[in-house]
């Protein structure tokens, strides 16, 4: 068995540079599936591990809906009413808005045609991340 793979390579491989570069180039093409095969396997457990031990509820896909040049008529469907709503200081074009929810404030000013032109949310629990 042995002397036929030794005939083998000494006929078919050695002479034969096609050969060697086919098998490399197979052989490189299978390290690269396996690293990314690899990678996927991380990032698909650190998936799993992100959803079991960290709280992503309804309210974090709702935040990732505020935005600027919202209408506020659009985020008081999303947030509910708002708490506070009065106009911005001295300039009677703009308005600001604050929404108080569990885990966090949401500040909003807008302008007359009611378009958010600036938000910040701010995080009321040490826990929340």
């Amino acid at each position: 068995m042995i002397k036929k793979i030794l005939l083998w390579y000494n006929e078919k491989f050695k002479k034969k540079p096609f050969v060697v570069l086919l098998i490399t180039i197979c052989i490189i093409f299978s390290g690269i599936g396996s690293f990314y095969g690899g990678i996927n396997a991380v990032v698909d457990s650190t998936k799993y591990i992100h959803s079991k031990f960290f709280k992503y509820d309804e309210k974090y896909s709702i935040l990732e809906k505020v935005n600027t040049d919202l209408s506020i008529d659009y985020l008081n469907t999303l947030l509910g009413p708002a708490a506070i709503t009065r106009p911005l200081y001295e300039e009677k074009s703009y308005y600001e808005s604050l929404y108080i929810w569990d885990e966090c404030f949401i500040y909003v000013i807008f302008d007359s045609e009611k378009c958010i032109k600036l938000y910040t949310i701010t995080i009321r629990k040490v826990s929340v991340k």
